[in-house]
């Protein structure tokens, strides 16, 4: 059974309390200024299935108290060798954020057999160049203290998501959220931020960056972040020798606590996914993004009937935005994966490449009709798989059949033309069913004062591929329909 547990342990006049969930490797999370342990539950709950994640609360945070000794960026370093040797392991894989990064680093630096990899989000290696004030973080910093509760805590909202998350969340509903991750109300500040922020700014590990040579290192930085600027994690990697550096593009501060599923596809595998993660996750709990070519969904089994005339080609399609509620659909070209990063690269509507996070991917993309796979296809072939191939395709058989009228009429005789359908698609195989559709609908279409009994011949043929062994895969099993109309 995996274990989930809450320890104490004394150490320099505080009580640190701190998690054990999950078994396997252990990995230490370290918090940044202002958040307890318990902000890295949604790293926990898709780690700890195959990992033991210990979290702590940083000495003089929530549960840890009192604060006991003086606060440096080298006392919770050392408080959190403490709570690896109160479990008995020998080491530690090491994530540190924010401030927490400040931490790993010097536990690292300190007592490096004890940690084989090291994870650094949003950090920095000098302390003063984030704590130095600017002018947008004085007046962003001022709001999050001056103000209506509401007001205070939209303002920190600011300072941690980027501003396309919030311009489509509802920022009440997210704060509401956001506090049971932080551990208190956004419009309230603990105690000990003011003391954590000063031992922050006295830390500098820069000249001692070039000892960590040899161990892995992950720097990951975010485009939007105001507070550890993407150039100070960069600088970061640079000071590690072989450092791994990623920047994620629509992101701020908050990376830690953002959730981005991305979706490629949306046929039915890519909306039944859609749907069934919009009911598992509330709109503020992660953001689901599907991309895909076209803005609709295309029942494709009744492809072949609006083939037929029998269904209106608008009957077939629903809007995304009308079936997917609250999700975010997208129609730019996906060009290309970099699971390295976490990334789409996608071409935007003005020309531009772009990049999106993922955490997680799900490729629901299909497949193309290959016309190429059989010599002559291309030239004589029509795919079926969308609407525009539905209704181009259905155009043909009218032309066909007009064709077909024309001889009868002028020649007395029965008009004949061959119609094949190939595949293993639910439209394609529908195709011969629907001749009777056809059957039907000629006579109405194609009035003429020629006799009755005088007919066109309209002959389908469907075309399945079964293969009967491996060696003979490109074998054939030819179906004949044919039908009088």
């Amino acid at each position: 059974m995996s274990t989930n547990k809450t320890f104490t342990v004394e150490h320099r006049g505080c009580q640190l309390s701190y998690n054990v969930r999950g078994e396997g490797p252990p990995v230490l999370f370290i918090q940044g200024v202002g958040v307890h342990g318990d902000g890295w539950r949604p790293q926990v709950d898709e780690l700890a299935a195959r990992y033991r994640c210990l979290t702590f609360d940083n000495r003089g945070m929530n549960r840890s108290q009192p604060i006991g000794a003086p606060l440096s960026i080298e006392q919770m370093a050392e408080d959190a060798l403490v709570l690896l040797k109160a479990q008995g392991l020998e080491s530690a894989h090491v994530v540190g954020h924010s401030m927490g990064g400040l931490i790993a680093q010097h536990l690292a630096l300190s007592a490096r057999q004890r940690v084989p990899s090291l994870s650094l989000l949003c950090t920095f290696a000098r302390g003063c160049d984030v704590t130095r004030p600017s002018p947008w973080m004085i007046w962003t910093g001022l709001r999050t203290r001056v103000g209506t509760r509401r007001q205070r805590r939209h303002a920190f909202l600011k300072m941690v998501l980027p501003p396309e998350t919030l311009a489509k969340s509802d920022r009440d509903a997210l704060a509401e959220r956001l506090a049971l991750i932080f551990g208190h109300d956004l419009a309230d500040q603990p105690s000990v931020a003011m003391k954590q922020l000063s031992a922050m700014g006295r830390y500098d590990a820069t000249s001692r960056l070039g000892e960590l040579s040899g161990l892995p290192t992950l720097v990951v930085s975010a485009f939007h972040d105001r507070i550890a600027r993407p150039e100070l994690g960069r600088a970061l990697a640079a000071g590690v020798p072989e450092a791994h550096y990623v920047e994620i593009a629509d992101a701020a501060h908050g990376v830690p606590i953002e959730k981005r599923i991305v979706i490629l596809g949306g046929g039915f595998a890519g909306v039944k996914c859609a749907q069934t993660l919009s009911r598992a996750f509330a709109r503020d709990d992660a953001e689901i993004v599907l991309f895909n070519a076209e803005n609709h969904f295309v029942f494709t089994p009744l492809l072949a009937d609006v083939i037929g005339s029998s269904v209106n080609p608008l009957d077939v399609v629903v809007p995304f935005r009308q079936l997917l509620s609250g999700v975010q659909c997208r129609t730019e070209e996906v060009v290309n994966l970099d699971t390295t990063k976490g990334e789409v690269e996608y071409n935007s509507s003005d020309g531009k490449t772009c990049r999106l996070h993922y955490d997680p991917l799900v490729l629901a993309c299909g497949n193309l009709a290959n016309l190429h796979a059989v010599p002559g296809m291309a030239d004589h072939a029509f795919p079926l798989r969308n609407i525009g191939d539905a209704v181009a395709l259905r155009s043909h058989v009218m032309e066909q059949m007009e064709k077909a009228e024309t001889y009868r009429m002028s020649s007395g005789g029965a008009g004949f033309f061959p119609l094949s359908s190939s595949g293993r698609a639910t439209a394609g195989s529908r195709l011969p069913v629907r001749s009777t559709t056809w059957s039907e609908a000629v006579p109405a279409t194609f009035k003429t004062s020629a006799p009755r009994t005088s007919r066109s011949r309209l002959s389908i043929r469907a075309i399945r591929f079964f293969p009967r062994s491996a060696k003979d895969c490109a074998s054939l099993r030819v179906a004949k329909w044919s039908t009088q109309v």
